[in-house]
């Protein structure tokens, strides 16, 4: 083949390629050339794009999956790739235009086998992509998931002097600008040749510059059929970045479990120049077969180095430190990081586990993007920093902080208490736990009263009560009394009327009602209604109340039987807040013969927090 020749699937020419809500599964692009003798352009080729092949303008996907698409040439050099989607566009004036943007996309299973002949082994070549090959402009990813694509360059190592740039197991970058942003890319692979660059078991990055934020690289690899015994330039089990002009930025991301077997840096290797900036980043648990370089490996042997600058704040667990990972606040420390796995979000995360040195460890002035905006999510787009007002997690994934509220009921009174500690209630009712521990609450009845059972959160009956804190939970502990009220003893009720959900950063009302239910004639005195809300919320009209804290309260001298009084104050949540919330009510008041009476009550609001949006970087 000579030209332009691919998509198994789509080719598109001299327009844009729209895919929303589509699948692009199971297509073959086969490429076979004639092969060739010396350097002439006989079988010169930009090939490819299993699933789709762009030679107009831009590719855009949204809501997409691009999977399982395959691209096979054969005796051809030149430019090849993308078994699920190349992009090679071009103005009437030469110049590169088509970008490829791609949001809550997956492109998995996608795979590129090349096999050129023994004499083309010596010729120039761009091998890579084994999802995307951006021969091009500018990539755009946003919670975009790329998992288990591969790539297979067959043929005989190259000598260093010959001009071959092959890698990239997901994609291969030979445009202009990528921003990788809130995504995940897993499990791909690269069998590549040992040549003069070669690389990158997710990404080999061959553009003008880089920007990612808030997303993963785990379980990648590179393996090359002739092992290197020192750092070159070759390898990069999970990125390869080669002649970035305008230079790189890794801001919040996860590198880890990454892998390069017969060359260095299991994470990443910078070249040709390239000067990578990494911030509040985890990159740990990677490994290379070349030694004292597990996790970065910068190149020697007369090509020009690469440089990795730490903007501070990052985590390695590398005894060797081979990133130099040597800014302020970076830690040499086991990550304490779970396997990949659905932690909510779009796209999969290595959880925090609780414990971990990355836990509040990331910039106490606040993280940034990697364009230097502020972060208020995480990769699954949870808030950033949890809880508010506290320091960010260093990597992709926030651990969150949710709030745990516990109410008493009842006739009796009685004090609830947690384990791990966080709640005494008595007085302290709220407490705040990591997303995921197991919370025991006991209650303990006062003299004269007795437990009468949990409600809320799945819980009930009489014994303890255990909570799994995967968001804002609220729980109600009732107590009786086991002392008859004294004649003329008032029979107080409360209720909150709220509404069913509300949105984060907005207003709404609340009505908070005290009744006198007594059957027989007793009048209330000295009676105090108050409402509490949980962190995250708070009053902007108090109606007459006064406010300490999140608490509102109302005095009144006296109610008489069947009268009822109702209080309406404004409440407002916070922009971050979101989650079912409780808001809880209570009435007090003596009798006329001085006996206390009291009565309790609560309400559940969800909270919807919108979807922050994406970052470019």
């Amino acid at each position: 083949s000579w030209g332009d020749s691919g998509g198994g699937g789509l080719y598109v020419s001299g327009g844009n390629l729209e895919a929303t809500a589509s699948t692009v599964t199971g297509n073959v692009a086969t490429v076979q050339g004639t092969g060739d003798s010396g350097f002439s352009p006989v079988d010169v080729s930009s090939d490819g794009g299993g699933g789709a092949y762009v030679s107009g303008l831009n590719a855009r996907f949204s809501d997409s999956t691009v999977d399982g698409n395959q691209v096979a040439v054969t005796n051809s050099w030149g430019e090849s790739g993308g078994g699920g989607v190349y992009v090679s566009s071009r103005a009437d004036s030469g110049e590169y235009v088509g970008d490829l943007s791609a949001t809550r996309t997956s492109f998995s299973g996608n795979s590129v086998t090349t096999t050129p002949t023994s004499s083309l082994s010596r010729l120039r070549s761009h091998y890579g992509g084994g999802a995307i090959y951006q021969d091009s402009h500018d990539i755009s990813l946003n919670e975009v998931t790329l998992a288990g694509n591969s790539l297979v360059v067959n043929g005989e190592s190259l000598p260093n002097e010959q001009y071959s740039v092959n890698g990239g197991g997901a994609i291969y970058q030979y445009g202009n600008r990528t921003s990788i942003t809130n995504s995940t890319l897993s499990g791909n692979t690269a069998q590549l040749p040992l040549s003069s660059r070669s690389g990158g078991g997710a990404l080999m990055d061959n553009g003008n510059s880089s920007f990612i934020t808030n997303s993963t690289f785990s379980g990648n690899s590179v393996t090359f059929d002739v092992a290197a015994t020192q750092p070159d330039t070759n390898g990069g089990g999970a990125i390869n970045y080669t002649q970035e002009r305008d230079g790189v930025v890794l801001a919040n991301v996860t590198i880890a479990g990454n892998s390069s077997d017969g060359a260095a840096g299991g994470a990443l290797v910078p070249t040709g120049g390239t000067d990578v900036r990494i911030g509040n980043s985890i990159i740990a648990s990677n490994s290379s077969s070349v030694a004292g370089t597990s996790e970065c490996a910068l190149t020697s042997g007369g090509f020009p180095e690469g440089t990795i600058t730490s903007l501070g704040y990052n985590l390695s667990d590398d005894p060797d430190n081979s990133c130099g990972l040597n800014g302020p606040g970076d830690l040499n420390a086991a990550p304490g990081i779970g396997s990949l796995a659905a932690n909510g979000g779009p796209t999969q995360t290595r959880a925090l586990a609780r414990g971990s040195a990355a836990i509040d460890a990331g910039n106490p002035t606040g993280c940034l993007s990697a364009s230097g905006s502020p972060l208020t999510t995480d990769q699954r787009g949870f808030a950033r920093p949890s809880p508010a007002g506290s320091r960010c997690d260093i990597g992709a994934f926030e651990l969150q902080a949710y709030g745990l509220d516990v109410t008493r009921s009842g006739s009796g009174s009685g004090s609830v208490q947690s384990t791990p500690a966080g709640i005494d209630c008595g007085t302290s009712c709220s407490g705040s736990f990591y997303e995921g521990t197991s919370v025991t609450l006991v209650a303990t009845p006062a003299p004269g009263s007795a437990f009468a059972g949990w409600s809320g959160s799945g819980c009930s009956g009489t014994g303890s009560c255990v909570v799994t804190m995967s968001e804002a939970r609220s729980v109600v502990a009732s107590f009786t009394s086991d002392t008859p009220a004294p004649p003329g003893t008032p029979k107080l009720g409360v209720a909150i009327a709220a509404p069913k959900k509300a949105r984060a950063g907005k207003s709404f009302r609340v009505k908070v009602k005290t009744r006198n239910a007594s059957s027989a004639s007793a009048t209330a005195e000295k009676v105090k209604t108050c409402s509490s809300l949980p962190s995250g919320l708070s009053f902007v009209n108090r109606d007459g109340g006064k406010v300490r804290g999140r608490t509102i309260c109302w005095t009144r001298s006296s109610l008489t039987k069947g009268k009822s009084v109702t209080y309406s104050p404004t409440v407002r949540s916070s922009r971050s807040k979101g989650g079912r919330v409780t808001i809880t009510g209570e009435t007090s008041a003596t009798s006329e013969t001085g006996a206390a009476v009291r009565a309790t009550t609560s309400s559940r609001i969800r909270i919807i927090r919108l979807r922050s949006p994406g970052y470019s970087g």
